[in-house]
């Protein structure tokens, strides 16, 4: 397992690959002139200690995806960005170790989500994750006033563009129509674990129909989603569950405290709410209601937020 190291700084020391150093002569040999093979031999270096520091925590990014990646664009400019899916684009600069400033080419000024500095030590075989900034399509950066990199993944959670997902159309569950995104509960969630109000729900109404759904808050943080829905006299009634993921412990997982569990109308109003406490083994939230009716779901987690859509 790799490990990390920090300096009195607040820098961070990551080692470099063989792939990345494997990577980095396979792009600069393809280029004859010298300055050209060396600054895209550091971009290309910049860019994989980047990916494989994000990569281990838990935050994907695609250097295939990225400009810094093209062949042709390396012979015009000097680009060594990185493409991180449903947040944007960082630029991770190579810089030498006793630089106080980091000039941004004109190129790498715009549509960024942030500038990280990096200093190579191929000689050692590790690089140095300086920190990073923030500051819009800037000329220069002062590395003096670079925010700690250990700060970067949470700036990046910030980021993070969630889409509404499709509609997903409760009524016709009880038709036999069910997305596939949505399985089985037992897949999901041992038996055991579901609270008696749910399985009563399940169990006292023939048709009465269940579904689970992972949910990924952030790379640490992983919880089950439960939606119920019964037909009852004149109305739906729907029970919205949220659990921890199963792990093989034998005490029963709780819920991080501080996740919000909200169901919001079809006019934006938050109409019930739920918060986790650090004891929780789950969420609960129960209502009816009428067939063609919309309602969202969102979870909330520090800076994430996900939503899930509905039609009863």
């Amino acid at each position: 397992m790799t490990t990390l190291q920090q300096d009195t700084n607040a820098a961070l020391v990551w080692p470099i690959t063989r792939q990345g150093r494997q990577m980095a002569q396979r792009f600069a040999q393809a280029h004859h002139s010298a300055e050209i093979a060396g600054r895209v031999h550091r971009n290309t270096l910049a860019v994989w200690v980047v990916h494989d520091f994000l990569t281990a925590l838990g935050i994907a990014s695609e250097p295939t995806a990225s400009d810094s990646w093209n062949p042709v664009l390396h012979l015009m400019e000097d680009i060594a960005d990185l493409h991180l899916p449903g947040i944007g684009v960082l630029e991770c600069r190579p810089v030498a170790p006793t630089t106080e400033h980091c000039f941004i080419p004109l190129e790498a000024r715009s549509e960024r989500a942030g500038y990280v500095m990096v200093v190579l030590d191929e000689s050692a075989g590790e690089a140095t994750l300086l920190g990073f900034s923030t500051v819009q399509q800037p000329v220069e950066i002062e590395l003096a006033h670079l925010q700690a990199v250990a700060d970067l993944p949470e700036y990046l959670q910030g980021l993070t563009q969630t889409e509404p997902g499709p509609i997903t159309q409760l009524g016709q569950w009880l038709e036999g129509t069910v997305e596939a995104m949505w399985q089985a509960v037992d897949a999901l969630i041992a038996p055991q674990t579901l609270t008696p109000a749910f399985r009563q729900l399940s169990t006292a109404s023939p048709a009465g129909l269940r579904r689970a759904k992972r949910l990924v808050l952030d790379a640490a943080t992983v919880v089950v989603l439960v939606v119920g829905v019964a037909a009852g006299d004149d109305v739906m009634e729907l029970v919205i569950q949220l659990y921890p993921a199963q792990t093989d412990a034998e005490t029963l997982p709780c819920l991080p405290a501080g996740i919000v569990l909200s169901i919001v109308d079809a006019s934006g109003t938050v109409v019930l709410m739920a918060r986790s406490k650090a004891t929780d083994n789950a969420l609960r939230l129960s209502f009816d209601g009428q067939s063609g009716e919309a309602f969202s779901l969102q979870v909330g987690w520090q800076s994430m937020s996900l939503t899930e859509r509905f039609v009863i």
